[in-house]
């Protein structure tokens, strides 16, 4: 009796473990607050003092929020100026600026963190030349990279904007581009996103890995060491395991109407922007 007793707790312990290790186990969410509405959403980024930067496409806006949805500051309209735009499409945020990738203006516009005029960065200008920027990202050494979506390639410059590298374009043999939408960058990596796949390069453009997805997603977060895509009404992560297993997440309570432009996850909260709102997901319950 002792013994089938034993062996019973011992399958139930190990069962519990492999199912918490299970990479496919999927973690829901249940809808919390909606923040602030947007005309046209296109990207979003948070900062450590909890301000939100969003793109808004129809008004060519840069949209500066509090963490509960109060305005701050937005800057744009329709132009080539310091202050304007002509389809921002992407926004990144290092520890000191705001970078905007102006596309059909061919630049990157850079702010501080109160959406001061910097500078701005063109090919024209910086000697490597690439017209339509789609997404830019900084390292941790202020090196700028930019995804230029005439060549299918990406261009790293130093924060000086001396050109240093072009990798990923037509002759990258197995790491060539095809259809990129977003690049980030962390520590170590450089990840972009190509149709059904994430590239992953070093920080000297070398290719290191790709992770296939079991769909085309439009745009991505690296939070930690997982990955979230989203596109359309889907969200997904890509879990660091050997295999970089993709698992679907599923947000609850709320009818998405627009397709889903950009996640931000944290320990407490997901963030979830659509092309109309930004909305604040809690954790519900793992299966």
């Amino acid at each position: 009796m002792k013994n089938s007793l034993f062996i019973t707790l011992y399958l139930l312990l190990i069962s519990n473990i492999v199912f918490s290790q299970n990479p496919e186990s999927k973690v829901n969410y249940a809808l919390e607050k909606e923040i602030a509405n947007f005309s046209q959403a296109g990207d979003l980024v948070k900062n450590p003092l909890n301000f939100f930067f969003v793109t808004d496409l129809k008004k060519n806006q840069i949209i500066k929020i509090k963490i509960n949805g109060t305005h701050v500051k937005s800057i744009g309209g329709f132009g080539n100026g310091n202050y304007s735009f002509t389809e921002p499409v992407d926004i990144f945020e290092s520890a000191l600026n705001v970078y905007v990738c102006d596309r059909d203006n061919g630049r990157i516009v850079v702010y501080d963190k109160d959406l001061n005029f910097l500078w701005e960065f063109s090919g024209e200008n910086y000697g490597e030349y690439f017209r339509f920027p789609i997404s830019c990202s900084v390292d941790g050494f202020g090196n700028l990279y930019i995804l230029d979506d005439e060549n299918k390639r990406i261009l790293k410059f130093t924060s000086r904007g001396e050109f240093l590298l072009g990798f990923g374009g037509f002759d990258h043999k197995d790491f060539n581009l095809k259809n990129p939408k977003k690049i980030l960058t962390n520590e170590q990596n450089i990840y972009v996103l190509d149709e059904n796949q994430i590239f992953i390069f070093d920080q000297f453009g070398n290719g290191k890995r790709k992770i296939s997805l079991k769909s085309d997603f439009e745009n991505f977060s690296v939070s930690g060491n997982k990955i979230f895509l989203c596109g359309g009404k889907k969200v997904s992560v890509i879990n660091p395991d050997e295999n970089f297993s993709e698992s679907e997440i599923e947000l609850f309570g709320y009818d998405f109407e627009s397709g889903i432009k950009q996640t931000i996850a944290e320990k407490e909260i997901f963030y979830v922007l659509t092309e109309n709102e930004l909305l604040g997901f809690k954790t519900e319950k793992a299966d």
